[in-house]
């Protein structure tokens, strides 16, 4: 599952963010690109890990395997949002004003 969330994220993130970058420097930002993904599923794994298993340790039986997968959708449901809105009112702004720029020039 993760590769291929991988996958998806570098055909659009690799791009967007060579619009920002020199030419020379396209193997750099390419290749930060794509270590900020890897790192960013260690990351998640790690912060679920921890409430999976503080939750599951905490809580015997049932109750624990519940809270603990109901606390790791919340927070993928969580990161999935604030992902969203950064795309749509950051990201977005920021790769429109660029290609304007870009279409003027």
């Amino acid at each position: 599952m993760t590769g291929i969330a991988d996958s998806f994220r570098s055909v659009c993130v690799t791009p967007a963010a060579q619009l920002f970058l020199k030419p020379q420097d396209f193997g750099v930002g390419t290749s930060l690109v794509g270590f900020s993904i890897s790192l960013s599923n260690v990351v998640s794994a790690c912060v679920d890990g921890i409430a999976w298993d503080s939750l599951r340790l905490g809580t015997p039986g049932i109750a624990g395997l519940t809270k603990g997968a109901d606390t790791i959708f919340l927070i993928a449901a969580v990161t999935g949002l604030l992902t969203f809105i950064l795309t749509a009112f950051v990201y977005q702004i920021m790769v429109n004003k660029k290609m304007k720029t870009k279409v003027k020039a």
